[in-house]
């Protein structure tokens, strides 16, 4: 019994050590890297930036002793705890992923937004061109542009995603410059 008893807690030793080992890889990985460089301003909903400090500042649960003691109980109250801190470090390593995970996804969403706001602000702008250029009768290929630019961007999906919202923002500045141009 008393080897049995080593024997658990030499692989309780061993799987923590795993488990730290597979921790601070999840830790050192570009995913959480690129999550640890976001702040609140980054992100649509900064309470994952909370939520990922708090899970990063937990500490792990102590496991001391080693696998020569003398009795069997001994033996198998230290396998637990080192147990205890092996899945510790493995569930705060599915966490810390997660949570990673939710702050890039948060911080596409920003952008998202951003650039939405950006579009909305560009095709004010747009519209209040093209009125001009018609109340003062310009019609010139660039004015074509814009109002074709516009109604491009009136689509339902030029928002759609970060690509297509950032296409659109391009396309609206080129065409407000051009007809900015040709009304001068």
């Amino acid at each position: 019994m008393l080897e049995q008893a080593q024997q658990s807690c030499v692989q309780a030793v061993q799987n923590r050590e795993t488990q730290i080992d597979n921790y601070w890889n999840i830790n050192s990985s570009k995913k959480v890297s690129e999550a640890n460089r976001n702040t609140k301003l980054d992100v649509s909903d900064p309470a994952v930036i909370d939520d990922f400090m708090r899970i990063k500042s937990e500490t792990a649960p102590q496991a001391e002793g080693t696998c020569y003691a003398t009795s069997t109980a001994e033996l198998l109250e230290i396998a637990a705890r080192y147990n205890t801190a092996a899945q510790w470090y493995e569930q705060q390593a599915k966490r810390i992923t997660e949570q990673a995970g939710k702050i890039l996804k948060s911080k596409e969403q920003k952008t998202l937004d951003d650039l939405k706001a950006q579009v909305n602000d560009l095709l004010s702008q747009a519209k209040d061109l093209a009125a001009s250029a018609q109340d003062n009768q310009v019609n010139s290929a660039a004015i074509a542009q814009l109002n074709k630019a516009i109604q491009d961007a009136l689509q339902a999906d030029a928002t759609r995603n970060i690509e297509a919202a950032r296409a659109t923002v391009q396309n609206l500045q080129h065409a407000i410059q051009a007809a900015e141009n040709s009304l001068n």
